[in-house]
């Protein structure tokens, strides 16, 4: 396949996850809902703020890096950005209830992977290895859009 029909395909699938994070974007503003005034409702509305400002996070990381430049030069940005996203990911498991445990991990694994490509990348820059980067990208956008749809009760 060549360079060019790479890149083509590329942006196609960046264009996909930014609508698909653009549409995930949609309740997530609503406030969260306590139900009492007790301990165990503060601490429960405190947990699901915690979850919804962590969601807000990730999502705004996936825009920025589904927005980059998937070229050689633009490696060390997207590496960054991912570095920031994955303090909040390690956030997740103590912010999210056992209820989303199974999408959190889904986010977890897809960040591990697109620091794998990114390093793959970095180490042999090819229009395979940044292809398997854009591809990583979209997974790990489509695996935060069901965390975020998944919480958009809660969010």
């Amino acid at each position: 396949m060549s360079t060019r029909r790479l890149a083509g395909v590329a942006c196609g699938l960046l264009l996909v996850a930014s609508a698909a994070v653009s549409c995930s974007n949609q309740g997530t503003n609503a406030t969260p809902k306590a139900t009492s005034s007790s301990s165990s409702s503060a601490s429960s509305a405190g947990a699901t703020s915690a979850l919804c400002a962590d969601i807000s996070s990730l999502k705004a990381s996936v825009k920025t890096l589904t927005s980059s430049p998937k070229g050689q030069g633009s490696l060390p940005g997207l590496k960054s950005e991912l570095a920031s996203m994955r303090a909040t990911i390690k956030k997740l498991p103590a912010d999210a209830s056992a209820q989303y445990s199974g999408q959190v991990d889904a986010v977890k694994a897809a960040s591990h992977a697109l620091k794998a490509s990114i390093r793959t990348a970095k180490d042999a820059p090819s229009a395979s290895t940044l292809g398997a980067v854009s591809a990583d990208v979209l997974a790990l956008g489509a695996t935060v859009s069901t965390l975020a749809n998944a919480a958009a009760s809660t969010c």
